[in-house]
C-alpha cells in the first residue's frame, strides 16, 4: 500500500451516499478523523521579531497561517525601520509551530512594502536559530510595512 494513501479504521462508517443529488459524501465523523490525523490547523499568532543585522526597530502584527499535514503557511505584517540604506538587513521571524530547520531552504518565501520604494527581499530558514529570515538591501530609511508569506517543514 502507498506509504500517503489514507486508511480509515474497519470499525467506522464514513461515506454515505445523499440520494437527493446522487453522491457519495464523507460523513461528520470522517471529517474529523481526517482533521485529526492529517495535523491540519488554522490560526493566527503573533510572531517574535528579532533585529538581526542593520535593523533599528521592528513592529509585529497578528498573522495567519495553516497546517497540513507537515507543511505550514504563513501570511502576515511587520513594520521595519533599518539602520543604513544599501547594507544587508535581515530580520528573524518566530514560526507558529516550533520546528528545527535543518537547511535554510526547507523554508522560503518574500516580503515586500508596497508604499515604500525599495524594501522587497526574500525569506529563508535560519539554521541556528529556528526561525524564518526576512533578508532585503533596502534603498530607503523611511519606516515600512512589510506584507510577507512564507512556507516551511514541519520535521516531526
Amino acid at each position: 500500500m502507498a506509504a500517503n494513501r489514507k486508511v480509515f479504521p474497519p470499525h467506522a462508517s464514513f461515506v454515505f451516499r445523499d440520494k437527493a443529488s446522487d453522491r457519495y459524501l464523507l460523513t461528520p465523523e470522517a471529517v474529523r478523523y481526517l482533521r485529526d490525523e492529517t495535523n491540519n490547523v488554522t490560526g493566527t499568532y503573533t510572531p517574535k521579531l528579532y533585529n538581526v543585522t542593520n535593523v533599528t526597530a521592528s513592529t509585529t502584527y497578528e498573522c495567519h497561517y495553516f497546517r497540513v499535514s507537515d507543511v505550514v503557511h504563513v501570511a502576515g505584517r511587520f513594520d521595519i525601520d533599518v539602520t543604513a540604506g544599501s547594507v544587508p538587513t535581515e530580520l528573524g521571524i518566530s514560526f507558529p509551530i516550533p520546528t528545527d530547520m535543518p537547511s535554510t531552504f526547507m523554508c522560503a518565501g518574500t516580503g515586500v512594502a508596497p508604499l515604500t520604494a525599495g524594501i522587497y527581499g526574500g525569506i529563508y530558514g535560519d539554521t541556528t536559530n529556528n526561525r524564518a529570515i526576512f533578508a532585503c538591501i533596502p534603498s530607503t530609511l523611511t519606516n515600512s510595512a512589510v506584507f510577507f508569506t512564507f512556507t516551511y517543514r514541519v520535521i516531526q
